[in-house]
Protein backbone atom coordinates (compact mmCIF):
# COMPACT_ATOMS: atom_id res chain seq x y z
CA UNK A 1 0.00 0.00 0.00
CA UNK A 2 1.67 3.35 -0.77
CA UNK A 3 1.08 6.36 1.55
CA UNK A 4 2.97 8.77 0.20
CA UNK A 5 5.85 6.89 0.85
CA UNK A 6 8.74 7.92 3.33
CA UNK A 7 8.64 4.24 4.71
CA UNK A 8 5.43 4.97 6.69
CA UNK A 9 4.73 2.72 9.77
CA UNK A 10 1.02 1.97 11.14
CA UNK A 11 -0.16 1.25 14.30
CA UNK A 12 -3.69 0.47 15.10
CA UNK A 13 -5.82 0.61 18.06
CA UNK A 14 -6.52 -2.83 18.46
CA UNK A 15 -2.86 -3.71 17.98
CA UNK A 16 -0.49 -5.72 20.41
CA UNK A 17 1.75 -2.48 21.63
CA UNK A 18 4.37 -4.68 22.69
CA UNK A 19 4.72 -6.25 19.14
CA UNK A 20 3.99 -2.82 17.69
CA UNK A 21 6.65 -1.39 19.70
CA UNK A 22 8.98 -4.34 18.97
CA UNK A 23 8.46 -3.92 14.85
CA UNK A 24 8.60 -0.11 15.06
CA UNK A 25 11.97 -0.42 16.56
CA UNK A 26 13.38 -2.68 13.86
CA UNK A 27 11.43 -1.30 11.01
CA UNK A 28 13.22 2.30 12.51
CA UNK A 29 16.81 1.50 13.27
CA UNK A 30 17.06 -1.12 10.02
CA UNK A 31 20.83 -0.42 9.04
CA UNK A 32 21.19 2.03 11.76
CA UNK A 33 17.81 3.82 10.73
CA UNK A 34 19.55 4.46 7.26
CA UNK A 35 18.41 2.25 5.22
CA UNK A 36 15.49 3.33 2.37
CA UNK A 37 13.12 1.15 3.86
CA UNK A 38 13.66 2.92 7.43
CA UNK A 39 10.48 3.63 9.04
CA UNK A 40 10.14 7.07 9.08
CA UNK A 41 6.08 7.97 9.24
CA UNK A 42 4.07 6.69 12.26
CA UNK A 43 0.56 6.99 11.71
CA UNK A 44 -0.80 5.50 15.15
CA UNK A 45 -4.40 5.40 15.95
CA UNK A 46 -5.52 8.00 18.46
CA UNK A 47 -6.53 5.86 21.51
CA UNK A 48 -3.22 4.58 21.20
CA UNK A 49 -1.16 6.77 20.38
CA UNK A 50 0.35 7.94 23.79
CA UNK A 51 0.98 4.77 25.00
CA UNK A 52 2.68 3.37 22.23
CA UNK A 53 4.78 6.74 21.72
CA UNK A 54 5.50 6.69 25.57
CA UNK A 55 6.44 3.13 24.70
CA UNK A 56 8.66 3.53 21.68
CA UNK A 57 10.45 6.81 23.27
CA UNK A 58 11.85 4.66 26.41
CA UNK A 59 12.53 2.02 23.97
CA UNK A 60 14.28 3.90 21.73
CA UNK A 61 16.25 5.90 24.55
CA UNK A 62 17.59 2.42 26.11
CA UNK A 63 19.21 1.77 22.57
CA UNK A 64 23.62 1.86 23.42
CA UNK A 65 25.03 4.50 20.49
CA UNK A 66 28.58 3.69 20.27
CA UNK A 67 31.86 2.79 18.36
CA UNK A 68 30.51 -0.52 16.30
CA UNK A 69 33.30 -2.71 17.73
CA UNK A 70 32.36 -1.69 21.96
CA UNK A 71 31.14 -4.43 23.27
CA UNK A 72 27.27 -4.03 23.99
CA UNK A 73 27.10 -1.35 21.26
CA UNK A 74 23.23 -1.88 19.46
CA UNK A 75 24.17 1.22 16.67
CA UNK A 76 27.01 2.97 15.28
CA UNK A 77 27.42 6.88 14.51
CA UNK A 78 25.81 8.27 11.94
CA UNK A 79 27.21 8.42 8.09
CA UNK A 80 28.90 11.80 8.99
CA UNK A 81 28.34 15.29 10.33
CA UNK A 82 26.69 16.73 7.92
CA UNK A 83 23.98 14.06 8.23
CA UNK A 84 24.05 14.27 11.87
CA UNK A 85 23.28 18.00 11.93
CA UNK A 86 20.45 17.53 9.46
CA UNK A 87 18.86 14.52 11.66
CA UNK A 88 17.00 16.60 14.41
CA UNK A 89 15.07 19.16 11.67
CA UNK A 90 13.73 15.98 10.60
CA UNK A 91 12.00 15.43 13.81
CA UNK A 92 8.09 16.77 14.21
CA UNK A 93 7.18 19.49 16.42
CA UNK A 94 3.90 18.71 16.48
CA UNK A 95 1.33 16.25 18.59
CA UNK A 96 2.73 13.11 20.08
CA UNK A 97 5.12 12.76 18.15
CA UNK A 98 7.32 15.68 19.12
CA UNK A 99 5.39 14.41 23.14
CA UNK A 100 7.53 11.11 22.21
CA UNK A 101 11.02 12.96 21.17
CA UNK A 102 11.48 15.11 24.03
CA UNK A 103 12.75 13.41 27.41
CA UNK A 104 14.22 10.78 26.03
CA UNK A 105 15.86 12.06 22.52
CA UNK A 106 19.32 12.33 22.88
CA UNK A 107 22.30 13.02 20.74
CA UNK A 108 25.34 11.07 22.09
CA UNK A 109 28.61 13.93 22.68
CA UNK A 110 31.28 12.88 19.88
CA UNK A 111 34.71 12.85 20.61
CA UNK A 112 36.74 16.07 19.15
CA UNK A 113 38.39 14.49 16.58
CA UNK A 114 35.34 12.57 15.33
CA UNK A 115 31.35 12.68 14.75
CA UNK A 116 30.77 9.51 15.97
CA UNK A 117 29.75 8.70 19.69
CA UNK A 118 32.12 7.87 22.55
Amino acid sequence: MELGGNAPFLVFADADLDVAVASAMVAKLRNGGESCTAANRFYVQTPVAEEFARRFAWAMATVKIGPGLDDGVQMGPLVNAAHATRSPSSLPTHGIAAAACSPAARRPRAPASSTNPP
